[in-house]
């Protein structure tokens, strides 16, 4: 795929269109245009979301207010029965749109750390890995 130059028209489409729609209105509108592209764009050029989009977004997914899922306190007991045994992957598998990262910094913050059981799997599973390139 070849990136191509914004058009006048488009740059109009994007000014007017992005801030109450969204990435995905626009690319109703401008079908060629990616997700990444139009976001790049909008940020390059000043064009923000209204606060009643960004509200609309935060209601419908949960967001906190530095832009990542607020952890409930249902979710942090699950990372605390979860975790020690099973690691990021067992709270991934109950969670799945908390990525691996976020459930590590979680338990972190949590001050939750792996069972000894749990770390020699781990440190099994690198050894193994590193002996073996490719399992």
């Amino acid at each position: 795929m070849v990136k191509q130059p914004w058009t006048t028209r488009e740059k109009r489409i994007v000014e007017a269109v992005y801030p109450d729609g969204g990435w995905q209105e626009v690319n109703k509108i401008l079908p060629h245009r990616t997700q990444h592209g139009i976001c790049q764009f909008a940020r390059n050029h000043g064009v923000k979301m209204s606060a009643d989009r960004k509200s609309e977004i935060a209601a419908r997914c949960g967001m906190a207010g530095r832009g990542g899922l607020r952890w409930l306190p249902e979710h942090d007991d699950i990372v605390r029965r979860l975790y020690p045994d099973g690691g990021w992957q067992a709270v991934h598998a109950e969670m799945p749109s908390r990525s691996r990262q976020a459930i590590c910094n979680r338990a972190s913050t949590l001050n939750i750390k792996l069972s000894e059981e749990r770390m020699q799997q781990v440190n099994w599973i690198r050894f193994r890995s590193e002996r073996r390139p490719g399992l």
